[in-house]
């Protein structure tokens, strides 16, 4: 299971597959005309009318202790056309020992509204602690069995994934549990790149569910830029699913990828790719006093940035996970990658006023794109280019596919908003 070929695959070992068996609560009971467990009943810890008990369709649940107890729809009951829905409290009941009275809501059939009566029950003891439970209310009786108990409680997942960055094509390690009150669960697991899914599997079938914290490898995914996210969920045999399925535990990748995933040089995208390849043109490049200066690198640092991806950064010499940087953070750092450029260039090679041309350069309010032609801008004005014209190519919400531009700081995962 979680085993693929090629460039993806998750592998999640420690879990058997196993065949799910239900069985009734007890054997078949004896007839109805067994003698009540009288004393044998008060004796025990759990008065045995506790439990649930098959009745019109449904189920009924009695719940309660010593000589006070409520009966509750947990699978929905039915006569004729009328419905006791889930959550009704049919029963009210007093006693112990295995005799009972109170009263039991039944139905008035000309319009299926409530009918509350008089009733009484009896318990019989079939052997072996089971029971058949006799129910005798102004409609006539009957005799209920147990029932399979209705496994209403979801399966609960853990997942803890790598503390530092994942480096480039390498596998990596992801810690899970799952735990049921079966014991047993199916469980998914699911990758996203930038809330796009790009890689999904399950178990096939049930698997052990009993908290045992179990180690998984998974690899990078070949083309996918992030931010990444990988979730985990679990589903019962009774069809009961983890909180917030299918993204129930959901831990953050930092994944590094090619900054050529996401960078376009010093064009902007959004308005379109002859408008990209021009922007290209005239601002990947500027002279400064005959001397070239190369922006390109920042420019691309600078979409990676944007769109809250990891990758190599040569301007702080290490990988950075841009995923948490507000617009901002990643503008003044635009700004000072571009000025380190201009000295990496121009020092040595130019008077102080030409690197301060290439450090500062013309305001962009006096600017615009086509005075790039005949005057190079500087650091300075590709830093107010951005903050001015840039807005809607930064992405606000990385859970969320595409570039989200409205700053929406509650995410699912935890983590996926920034600002704008």
């Amino acid at each position: 299971m979680f085993t693929h070929r090629g460039t993806t695959h998750l592998i999640i070992s420690g879990f058997a597959v196993v065949t799910l068996t239900v069985g009734l609560a007890g054997a078949a009971p004896a007839g109805a005309g067994a003698a009540p467990p009288g004393a044998a009943v008060a004796a025990t810890a759990v008065d045995p009318i506790v439990g649930q008990w098959s009745y019109q369709g449904g189920i009924v649940e009695v719940t309660g202790s010593g000589t006070e107890y409520v009966g509750r729809i947990v699978q929905a009951t039915s006569f004729n056309q009328c419905v006791h829905p889930v959550g009704q409290q049919m029963w009210t009941i007093h006693g112990s020992g295995g005799s009972y009275s109170g009263t039991h809501v039944g139905f008035n059939l000309t319009d299926c509204s409530d009918l509350r009566m008089a009733a009484n029950w009896s318990l019989s003891d079939g052997g072996s602690g089971t029971y058949s439970l006799r129910l005798c209310a102004e409609a006539g009786c009957a005799t209920l069995q147990r029932a399979v108990p209705i496994d209403t409680t979801p399966p609960t997942v853990t997942l803890k994934g790598p503390s530092g960055i994942v480096r480039i094509g390498r596998e990596f390690a992801v810690d899970y549990s799952a735990t049921d009150d079966s014991g047993e669960a199916e469980l998914t697991a699911t990758l996203y790149s930038g809330g796009d899914v790009v890689f999904t599997d399950e178990t096939d079938g049930l698997v052990t569910a009993t908290g045992k914290q179990t180690e998984g490898t998974l690899s990078p995914v070949e083309g996918a830029a992030g931010p990444f996210y990988l979730c985990m969920s679990a589903r019962d045999a009774a069809g009961n699913e983890s909180v917030n399925y299918p993204q129930s535990a959901c831990v953050w990748l930092s994944i590094q990828v090619p900054v050529s995933l996401v960078s376009n040089g010093c064009g902007g995208a959004q308005w379109g790719s002859t408008a990209e390849a021009v922007q290209n043109w005239l601002l990947d490049t500027q002279k400064y006093g005959g001397v070239t200066v190369d922006f390109r690198s920042a420019c691309n640092q600078h979409d990676a940035g944007y769109a809250g991806v990891t990758v190599a950064d040569p301007f702080m010499k290490r990988i950075v996970d841009f995923r948490t940087w507000s617009r901002a953070k990643v503008d003044a750092k635009f700004l000072q990658n571009l000025r380190t450029l201009c000295h990496t260039y121009l020092d040595g090679h130019v008077s102080r006023r030409t690197l301060s041309t290439c450090l500062d350069g013309p305001a962009w309010a006096d600017y615009g794109l086509t005075a790039a032609i005949t005057t190079a801008p500087g650091a300075g004005t590709y830093f107010e280019g951005v903050r001015a014209e840039a807005e809607g190519a930064y992405d606000t919400n990385v859970t969320l596919s595409g570039t989200q531009t409205i700053s929406s700081p509650e995410t699912w995962p935890v983590g996926g908003g920034r600002t704008n």
